[in-house]
């Protein structure tokens, strides 16, 4: 499967990892790396949640690519309640009775 974008595509071998209707929460889902990730998981079978913070249009226009099975949500990860929110968000439309999570996304140390 072709991902990625810049000189030329990436591709990824398909294997089966178990991940058909997981549901698996993206931080920094419109970046490089973790729209990458987003489309990997959900050529999987997950379910996704795709995390940004800044750029709205990047994590919608993924979902939308996604289809259905995705889920964009805007929250500030320093920001608990944010947070907090996001999670409640993911857990009403997707379940998430089991979670997996995978942080690609760029933290400023000073904020950290």
């Amino acid at each position: 499967m072709p991902v990625g974008t810049g000189a030329g595509p990436c591709y990824i071998a398909s294997m089966d990892l178990a991940l058909k209707d997981r549901v698996v929460l993206i931080t920094g889902a419109s970046g490089g790396i973790g729209s990458a990730t987003a489309r990997a998981f959900a050529a999987e079978g997950a379910r996704t949640v795709l995390h940004g913070n800044s750029n709205r249009p990047g994590v919608e226009a993924l979902a939308a690519e996604l289809g259905d099975r995705a889920l964009p949500v805007i929250a500030d990860l320093t920001d608990e309640a944010a947070v907090t929110a996001m999670f409640e968000r993911a857990i009403e439309h997707q379940g998430m009775e089991d979670r997996i999570l995978h942080a690609a996304t760029d933290i400023d140390p000073g904020t950290a």
